[in-house]
């Protein structure tokens, strides 16, 4: 067998060969791709980390496209092997030179291409991804690395891609429009539901997937597409232009609940708290006795659209903070002095499937003492991802900090409590009879769970999370119960003491 090419060691007296690379593989851009991930690993991840094992096992990841390749340190030495063939022992980088490392991983990579067929035939795009797939393993579910299409993808969906606004299904000789979106450009053309789309610029539907159909429905914001459509309302044929736009799908609908304003979120995208915001406005001209805001199964979504929808019920105070290792990533979000529903009772309903952005609002609506929490423990997602560009196109996603909420817990691995608990599992169906009972159980589960940090371990956790667990509440035994609180005002002024209202720590 054909021995592995020989990775040169960094001895004073033995110059390092130059890294020559060929038109299949860039060498040099590879040591740029590899030095900038590793470093923004040293640098920005949450916790501090040792690079070197970091870099090792990304290195190991060529195992991945050849499983006859190993990577072994020991004794400041590394080698590679292939198969049952060894290299010559080589000198590791210092713990902490991602350089170093990058250029160890290139080196690697040039070597197993000596010998492997498969590492070889293997594109840039494909080693980068095996190495870095294994290094970021070791960090958490995450952290990820995407190449440099998918991460075209990905930019396409955070800063918004052009659409005309419509969801359709595929049937037989074309695409069936079921909803039309509020002020999109279908909407504004008349398009409406039933409406069957047989051509997209000229390109007959009946052949192309679901997939297909929706790539060529998108494009850039203000370009435009042709649609040859038949007509529900009188079975025409009918030919329209459409110039696409930034489509932003509505997450909040508001319902009149007798005297109350019932708000569901169902996520959050850039247009939710000013969507809220309206939706308040107009309900306070016909005087609501209070206002019942639903997070049930939202799974999160943006920052600052948390910060900005809690901020329309608080004047004062800290909503959230980030805290990371990181200067950039520790930031404190603090509310302004107006709120859109002054003096009314708010009520706030969660479950096991409220996260993120979700449970940063209800966690600081509940220690600003302004609404009672009722449903199931949350998620309890509360990590924060940076994005770091690399030379190559592509990007990798970090966690650099952790959410805090006001009164100074993590919400990751914890999540919020309710101040009324719903949870089946917890034989609390009764809602509020621990409530109207005056049981403090509640309150001294709350007290325990705000001194909760970053560093307390599940065992710890679970004992908390176990007092109300999380579970899907989708039904109106929660809206029962939130209803009956704010319309009791002793009852609801009973449960905001259990609240108390807190500020974050330093």
């Amino acid at each position: 067998m054909v021995a592995l090419f020989i990775l040169l060691g960094c001895a004073e007296d033995r110059p390092e060969a130059p890294l020559n690379g060929d038109s299949t593989f860039p060498a040099l851009e590879a040591e740029a791709v590899f030095a900038a991930g590793f470093s923004a690993i040293g640098e920005r991840y949450i916790d501090e980390v040792a690079l070197a094992p970091i870099a090792l096992e990304g290195v190991g990841g060529l195992a991945s496209i050849d499983p006859e390749l190993a990577l072994t340190a020991a004794d400041g030495l590394v080698r590679m092997t292939f198969g049952e063939v060894r290299t010559e022992e080589i000198r590791r980088p210092a713990e902490t030179d991602a350089r170093g490392w990058a250029r160890l991983a290139v080196r690697a990579i040039l070597a197993a291409r000596e010998v492997s067929e498969a590492v070889r035939a293997a594109s840039p795009e494909k080693l980068y991804e095996a190495v870095f797939d294994a290094a970021l393993a070791r960090l958490d579910v995450f952290s990820r690395y995407a190449g440099a299409e998918e991460t075209r993808r990905l930019r396409t969906q955070r800063d918004g891609q052009g659409e005309i606004g419509i969801h359709f299904r595929k049937m037989s000789g074309g695409a069936e429009i079921t909803l039309v979106v509020l002020e999109s450009p279908a909407a504004r053309a008349g398009l409406r539901a039933n409406d069957l789309i047989r051509r997209i610029d000229g390109i007959e539907i009946d052949p192309l997937d679901e997939a297909d159909i929706a790539r060529r429905l998108a494009g850039a914001v203000g370009s435009t597409v042709r649609l040859d459509l038949l007509r529900d309302q009188d079975g025409r044929e009918e030919s329209l232009a459409l110039e696409r736009a930034l489509v932003v799908p509505p997450t909040v609908v508001a319902e009149r609940r007798e005297d109350l304003l019932l708000l569901r979120v169902s996520g959050f995208n850039q247009g939710t708290a000013a969507l809220a915001a309206d939706k308040l406005a107009q309900a306070r001209k016909t005087a609501p006795r209070g206002v019942i805001l639903d997070l049930r199964g939202n799974p999160g979504g943006r920052l600052d659209q948390a910060v900005a929808l809690a901020d329309l019920f608080l004047t004062q105070g800290r909503i959230v903070a980030t805290r990371g290792r990181h200067p950039q990533a520790s930031q404190n979000h603090d509310a302004t002095e107006d709120d859109a529903a002054p003096g009314l009772p708010l009520a706030v309903l969660i479950d096991g499937r409220s996260a993120s952005a979700a449970e940063i609002v209800a966690a600081a609506l509940q220690d600003r003492g302004r609404a009672v929490l009722v449903g199931t423990n949350s998620y309890g997602k509360g990590l924060v991802q940076t994005i770091v560009d690399l030379p190559n196109g592509a990007e990798i996603t970090l966690t650099w900090s952790r959410y805090h909420a006001p009164s100074g817990y993590t919400l990751h691995g914890l999540g919020v409590l309710p101040t009324i608990c719903t949870s089946a599992q917890a034989g609390n169906r009764g809602g509020l009879a621990p409530l109207l009972a005056g049981d403090g159980a509640a309150a001294r589960v709350l007290a325990l769970w705000r001194t909760m940090g970053a560093n307390a371990t599940p065992q710890r956790l679970r004992p908390l999370r176990e007092a109300c667990p999380g579970e899907e509440r989708a039904g109106a035994f929660d809206e029962e119960i939130a209803k009956r609180l704010i319309l009791e005002p002793g009852l609801y002024a009973k449960a905001l003491t259990l609240t108390g209202s807190t500020s974050i720590r330093p």
